[in-house]
């Protein structure tokens, strides 16, 4: 069995009625993060999901 892991971003920065969303790897764009743990044979045939966390990061209080 095989455990394959992937981070992937969001991006709702066009989404103008989005709100609660932070920061994403384009320091200019906001929106979610999100990681999975997919589960395969070892003949590589999907078994399905072990896990999936979404999140958004905070936003950084400007002075």
């Amino acid at each position: 069995m095989l455990t394959i892991q992937d981070t992937t971003e969001l991006d709702f920065s066009t989404h103008r009625h989005t709100r609660g969303l932070g920061p994403i790897s384009d320091a200019s764009a906001t929106g979610l993060k999100v990681h999975l743990t997919l589960c395969s044979s070892d003949a590589g045939v999907p078994l399905g999901i072990l896990q999936e966390t979404v999140w958004a990061n905070q936003l950084k209080m400007q002075n």
